[in-house]
């Protein structure tokens, strides 16, 4: 018996070349069948799927702030874990320092935060007195966040990471200036006569700020505010750098391709 491929049919002699019911041609319905096949794509179960690749460009905000490339070269990323760690032992420093004996300001970053804080004078001056006395403070934590945005716009989250901390830094370091409001203790800059100290109060940004804000009172609790912020802001920019080398650490290669 020879079963027809269409029907069913069993009842064909054996060597029959068409259906004895329905006399379709064997041989011709077989060649049919295997054309369509040919021409008809595979169910999608049997498609295999090809291999998943780093993705090379970030996808919405969160992406962008924890993008990592395809490759990272293993001796940079060494260098960014040892640079996050003498970050954390630096918080560690500034987390232990009372900001009311104004040791925060001891720091070497200091003197290079002071270069900017004195530009923003000059800069905000056109804009009154109040922005000239508050533009020394708003540029110094201006320039680190505008090098993090940029640092972020060149996709390097780890170094808009560190810019992070730097404004935290300058966030601490304003506090002690901010606290002093009413004492006006600190020295400033160019005070090398007994005249320039005793006109230390046409000088002193933030007796000035806040004398005119009418906020002389609260400086205590103005300086404590910066203190936090800047204390939360460098545990955010730490947290933030220790994420962006977790999602590294699997990607590092000796191809110098960054």
């Amino acid at each position: 018996m020879n079963p027809c491929p269409r029907c069913g049919h069993n009842g064909n002699v054996g060597g029959a070349v068409e259906c004895a019911r329905c006399g379709v041609v064997f041989h011709r319905f077989l060649q049919r069948q295997a054309q369509q096949a040919e021409r008809e794509p595979p169910p999608p179960e049997m498609i295999e799927a090809p291999p998943s690749e780093p993705q090379t460009e970030p996808h919405g905000v969160m992406e962008l702030f924890l993008w990592v490339p395809p490759h990272i070269n293993a001796l940079n990323f060494w260098a960014r874990l040892a640079t996050w760690t003498v970050l954390l032992g630096w918080s560690g420093w500034f987390l232990g320092t009372s900001w009311k004996r104004a040791d925060i300001m001891e720091s070497f970053l200091h003197r290079v935060d002071l270069v900017f804080h004195e530009a923003g004078h000059i800069f905000f001056a056109p804009f009154g007195q109040l922005m000239m006395f508050l533009g020394g403070s708003l540029m110094q934590c201006l320039v680190p966040l505008l090098c993090a945005g940029s640092f972020l716009w060149r996709r390097n989250p780890f170094a808009a990471a560190a810019c992070l901390w730097w404004l935290g830094q300058n966030l601490l370091d304003l506090a002690p200036y901010v606290g002093d409001a009413r004492l006006m203790s600190l020295p400033l800059i160019g005070e090398w006569s007994d005249d320039a100290i005793d006109a230390r109060a046409e000088r002193h940004d933030w007796h000035n700020i806040l004398r005119l804000l009418g906020w002389l009172k609260r400086d205590d609790q103005l300086a404590n505010a910066f203190a936090v912020g800047g204390w939360t802001t460098m545990a955010l920019a730490l947290t933030w750098g220790a994420l962006v080398l977790r999602k590294q650490f699997p990607r590092r290669s000796d191809v110098l391709d960054e």
